[in-house]
């Protein structure tokens, strides 16, 4: 059945047309219906509201990409999903596995959570191996399964195992509330010590739990939209961490777009200095780029706004001596761009932890 519903597509001017049509259908039967059937005729205006409804909810689905298949909408994975106990290699897993770890707050007292993982299937096979490791930030509204959904990260990272560079991706929560709160990934007294909890608790829980390859040569951070301006402001701010960070649409500077309060509400009244000391797009000028990350950042080529953000920052970088590329591709601020630039700057990432 899963693999029946995954193959049904939920986006694209095919299924929405499809979905608008037997609304119609529904309105002619209860246009037909209307003298002599009383009930029915009710039951297929009722359908017709209905599916007439999901018809434009699907509109605006092609237009972010949150659901690819019938099985997205119903939340029914499209890869292999395990529980904590397949962290310890057993059975073989040749397509890998999505398993959950917790992540302890010992230093950020930021809150225990919980991270989902994606293990290669290499990891399962050669049980003496390590493994770099890849952090995906989700973006804001949302959690991890952002990742394990649209963005494609599973999929993603078994092709890059296919190809013979595996890497473990670790997708945590950086959000207490994934509605209402804006952490930016910075320490702050509203919404928490997040730098402290991505930086220290969550590279420190998934070490301790997980074979990896513990120095910063083979870890990365990536993010998408706030995740993707998380991963480029911290890896810039702990290259003793992080050689690698992925950015895929995400500011160069702080955006509290969330809160009410904007900026004032996430990092108090005298803020200016503390978004100038997160914003990559001020700071970059006092960067020794050999210390590194490499930096991939990716765009929709109409998302205007953060585009000019990264055509500014580019050169700026490169004239500090980082090794950094800007891709573009067609589309906007959603789902279809971040997971495309997911396949093609994983695999680039990959080749860095394995040069």
């Amino acid at each position: 059945m899963t693999d029946v519903l995954s193959k049904i597509p939920l986006v694209g001017w095919g299924p929405i047309i499809t979905i608008a049509a037997l609304a119609v259908i529904c309105l002619i039967i209860a246009i037909l219906l209307w003298r002599n059937h009383k009930v029915w005729r009710w039951i297929f205006v009722a359908l017709f509201l209905v599916i007439g409804l999901g018809a434009a909810a699907n509109y605006f689905n092609t237009k972010f990409v949150y659901f690819d298949t019938v099985a997205d909408l119903f939340g029914i994975p499209a890869y292999p999903t395990g529980s904590g106990a397949q962290v310890t290699p057993g059975v073989l897993q040749p397509n890998g596995v999505v398993v959950p770890i917790t992540i302890n707050d010992k230093a950020s007292q930021f809150g225990v959570t919980e991270a989902k993982v994606f293990l290669p299937p290499q990891y399962f096979s050669d049980t003496r191996a390590h493994f770099p490791v890849m952090v995906l930030i989700h973006g804001n509204p949302g959690d991890n399964q952002n990742w394990t959904g649209p963005g494609q990260a599973p999929e993603t990272g078994l092709a890059v195992a296919q190809q013979g560079k595996p890497v473990i991706i670790v997708m945590p929560t950086v959000l207490r509330d994934s509605v209402s709160d804006d952490t930016l990934c910075i320490n702050t007294a509203a919404e928490g010590n997040a730098e402290t909890y991505v930086v220290e608790d969550v590279v420190n829980s998934v070490d301790a739990q997980l074979r990896t390859i513990v120095d910063a040569k083979h870890r990365g951070i990536g993010g998408l939209s706030m995740g993707g301006f998380c991963a480029l402001n911290l890896g810039l701010k702990h290259p003793d961490v992080f050689s690698v960070a992925l950015d895929f649409s995400g500011d160069t500077e702080p955006v509290a777009d969330t809160l009410p309060g904007g900026l004032e509400q996430l990092f108090g009244p005298n803020h200016q200095q503390q978004v100038d000391a997160n914003s990559p797009s001020k700071y970059w000028s006092q960067l020794d780029g050999s210390k590194g990350p490499a930096i991939w950042m990716d765009c929709g080529t109409s998302d205007l706004a953060v585009l000019k953000q990264m055509q500014t920052l580019l050169p700026q970088l490169k004239s500090k001596g980082f090794t950094v590329e800007l891709h573009t591709r067609p589309g906007a601020h959603d789902f279809g761009t971040w997971s495309g630039a997911l396949k093609d700057a994983l695999p680039w990432a990959a080749a860095r932890f394995y040069p």
